[in-house]
């Protein structure tokens, strides 16, 4: 079950275990998405924050972010932790590191996008703030500057990250005023 795999990603890294972490990160997402993950928040945040840091790979940072990205979706609650476990920063240090792959960007901007969408108790975003405070608008205008000019070697990838940097850029923006002056 879940916990199993909270275990494994939650081993001592060995520099080897790149494809144990992805699997781990890849089986978190689906347990989260069929609604059958029962591990406290903070501590499946903790866990996907350590695996972004660590991350060895695009391949583990996409599948640590759609991890993060189906626990943002999941419950307000969930989306807090992410902050709360320093998840939100790790986000937006992949997503400011110009070597990142666009389908890093990619993963990275649809987790920020769900937390700036995460709904409290009265119908409000209050994670837009937080995001934006955190420096996510920046982050994901760098990311959307480095798909430009990479427009020309992968036109399809540098596609992908321009559409997702819009999508989050318009997540954290929102409809209120006070959103987009932070901006």
């Amino acid at each position: 079950g879940p916990e199993v795999v909270l275990a494994s990603i939650c081993r001592p890294y060995t520099g080897e275990a790149g494809e144990a972490l992805q699997r781990g990160c890849e089986c978190l997402a689906i347990f989260l998405e069929s609604k059958q993950c029962f591990i406290p928040w903070i501590d499946l945040s903790e866990a996907l924050t350590g695996v972004m840091l660590i991350g060895p790979s695009a391949e583990v940072q996409i599948a640590a972010c759609w991890a993060f990205e189906e626990m943002a979706k999941t419950e307000f609650a969930a989306a807090t932790s992410i902050f709360e476990a320093g998840g939100v920063s790790a986000i937006i240090s992949a997503l400011s590191r110009l070597e990142s792959p666009a389908s890093v960007v990619e993963g990275c901007c649809r987790v920020l996008g769900a937390v700036a969408r995460a709904t409290d108790a009265v119908g409000t975003h209050p994670l837009r703030a937080e995001c934006l405070s955190a420096g996510a608008a920046k982050a994901v205008a760098t990311a959307m500057t480095t798909a430009l000019q990479r427009c020309p070697e992968a036109p399809k990838a540098a596609s992908r990250s321009i559409r997702a940097s819009c999508a989050t850029i318009q997540a954290l923006v929102g409809d209120d005023d006070e959103s987009a002056a932070k901006a």
